[in-house]
This record gives structure tokens, sequence and C-alpha cells, in this order.
């Protein structure tokens, strides 16, 4: 167990040296938090601007592309856009990112874990960087379009769900 925790201590340590390094490429950075010794939030501001907000796109389509090249774990936060989310009559702006007003929106978090391997760090740096030059080459419009064409075939399966019930 000791050596599991040694290593995750010392994945941390080569995961935030390796975002640092990468995302500075992009023009983004590693956020600090203290305190926290598992998980690395990290902006996606320059990646808004340049990409997400000219092109309609929400800054959380860039976690789904991750998750859908098998990378697990990245969670996107993105800013509510002056919406605020109702939960059992308590209003929150900018919902999981625990604060109404948190200035560094939209960000995501990577861990390092229990059980995970240096080479699990490296692929999922590689990933990384596939991400940010795939959303940064690619015509935004396509991307927006196939979004949009998800949702509208995620709102006809919930109609028909709908019709069962």
């Amino acid at each position: 167990m000791r050596s599991l925790m040694k290593q995750r201590k010392e994945n941390y340590e080569y995961l935030k040296k390796e975002l640092t390094t990468v995302l500075a490429l992009y023009g983004e950075r590693c956020l600090e938090t203290k305190n926290n010794k598992i998980s690395v939030a990290c902006t996606l501001t320059a990646l808004n601007e340049k990409v997400f907000v000219p092109q309609g796109i929400s800054a959380t389509f860039f976690g789904s592309y991750l998750f859908s090249r098998r990378v697990s774990g990245v969670r996107v936060v993105a800013s509510s856009q002056g919406k605020q989310t109702n939960i059992n009559g308590s209003l929150f702006a900018n919902y999981g990112s625990h604060s109404d007003a948190y200035p560094h929106l939209p960000y995501f978090t990577a861990a390092a874990s229990v059980g995970q391997t240096k080479e699990d760090v490296a692929l999922f740096i590689a990933r990384l960087r596939e991400a940010f030059e795939h959303f940064l080459k690619q015509d935004p419009s396509k991307l927006l379009l196939q979004q949009q064409m998800l949702m509208l075939a995620i709102e006809k399966q919930q109609e028909e769900e709908k019709k069962k019930e």
C-alpha cells in the first residue's frame, strides 16, 4: 500500500510538470491549488476565446472529446453565462466550479490516482496535446454541427422513451 501511495505522489508531480509544459504551448496554465495533492486544475481560457466562444461551442465539449478517446476522469467546468442552476430552491451560478464568480472559467481537472502508472500519465498528456491540436486546427463550425446533431439525436431518443411510458 505504501508503494502505491508513493507511486501516486510521484505521478502527481510528473503530471503537474508535464501539464505545465504542454499547457504553456497553448497559452494555458495550471491553476495553483496548494492543498490539493491529487488533482490539477488547468485553464481552458485561451482555447475558449479562440475556438469555443466564436463558434458557440460549450467548453464541456473538450471533455467529451477526450472521453471519446478513452481518457476518463477529466472534468471540464464551464461558465453558465449568467444562467443559474436551481437545486432544492438554492440558486448557483457556474455550478460545479465551487464559486459563483470563479475568474478562471472554463477549466479542467486531471488527477493522479492510486494504481496509475507513469506510462498512463504520458498517454494522457499525448491525448491532451492531440485534443488541443484538433480543436485549434479543425474548422470549429464542423464541431458545432456534430454537437447539434448529437443533441437532436438525444432529444429524439428521449421523446421516443416518453412515448413508450
